[in-house]
């Protein structure tokens, strides 16, 4: 009787990965759904800076050179830090085809751990 029931406790992980098995199979023999390419929604990207990085104005900018019908972007900069504003005003300069809009952060710093 132990036995048995030890046996049958211990088949359960294996009738659990047989069905993932098959349940697998099915889904991946199904072929894939075509693409429709004029599904295009408009999408925001939202980007947040704190202080640049040296490659910061190359960032930004792949982001307006994405091959994307319809997007913008939002930045979120903090109000006092004029380079980063510099920065994000000279890449609305170079894409003014773009949609770039500029939000103000709250100021405030996250702690850094929690207690």
């Amino acid at each position: 009787m132990g036995l048995a029931l030890f046996l049958g406790i211990a088949a359960i992980p294996f009738i659990y990965h047989a069905i993932v098995l098959y349940s697998s199979w099915r889904f991946f023999r199904q072929p894939p759904e075509p693409h429709d390419a004029a599904f295009c929604p408009a999408v925001s990207i939202l980007k947040p800076f704190r202080g640049l990085d040296p490659d910061a104005y190359e960032n930004l900018a792949s982001f307006c050179r994405q091959d994307y019908p319809n997007y913008e972007l939002l930045l979120c900069i903090d109000p006092d830090d004029l380079k980063v504003l510099e920065m994000v005003e000279q890449v609305q300069r170079d894409f003014p085809e773009r949609s770039i809009r500029i939000l103000s952060g709250s100021g405030r710093v996250a702690p850094a751990r929690l207690r």
